[in-house]
């Protein structure tokens, strides 16, 4: 496994004034738990699916947690400008396709999209009016230990534990911090009101 990654995010004029809610922060941190916390108090938001190349794991669907695709359509969403966002993590894929955000607006919905702490924080460099909420435990220790009770193999464990050390040292570029906020609802309630007075 190798720890190289980079991001990319391309700029749709169309899209440049959606209010994004980007959630972000170490791996295991609680990101999803936070996103359906929040539609349970909102119905009206959408997590926004990625499409991924990696495997699926035994508790996901395709559809539900991810669009799981093969190599090769990353290479003709790249071309064909049909993405928002791009990652390289531990040799997998990810992106945000345009037409999974055209879908949530058309259908009157407020996307929420989870995205690693450095492609977060470059999505806002171009989607300046999008709200970065940081979430997870400020103590390493934790994020190990939320990694090893996920199941996650033990080099990647190792890996994210090393890049969570650097993802907490950008806190700081996020307009929300929750890092050890609990219960999640808590955190939940503080954007779900964001959200409102959004709309």
């Amino acid at each position: 496994m190798s720890m190289e990654h980079r991001e990319l995010v391309f700029e749709h004029k169309s899209l440049l004034d959606v209010p994004f809610i980007v959630i972000s922060g170490p791996s295991g941190g609680g990101k999803t738990t936070l996103c359906l916390a929040i539609k349970n108090i909102i119905p009206n938001v959408k997590l926004l699916i990625k499409h991924t190349n990696r495997d699926m794991r035994p508790n996901e669907k395709s559809g539900v947690d991810y669009f799981f695709v093969d190599s090769t359509w990353f290479n003709t969403a790249i071309q064909n400008k049909a993405i928002i966002s791009y990652a390289d993590r531990y040799g997998n894929h990810y992106a945000l396709s345009e037409n999974e955000v055209t879908k949530s607006l058309f259908f009157n919905l407020y996307p929420i999209v989870i995205l690693d702490v450095h492609l977060a924080v470059k999505f806002k460099s171009i989607y300046k009016k999008s709200l970065l909420v940081f979430v997870g435990p400020k103590d390493i220790s934790e994020v190990e230990k939320r990694l090893e009770k996920r199941g996650d193999d033990r080099k990647d464990v190792v890996a994210r534990v090393q890049l969570a050390v650097q993802e907490l040292g950008l806190r700081n570029r996020f307009d929300f911090d929750y890092c050890d906020t609990k219960p999640p609802e808590i955190a939940a309630q503080h954007i779900a009101s964001i959200i409102k007075n959004i709309g």
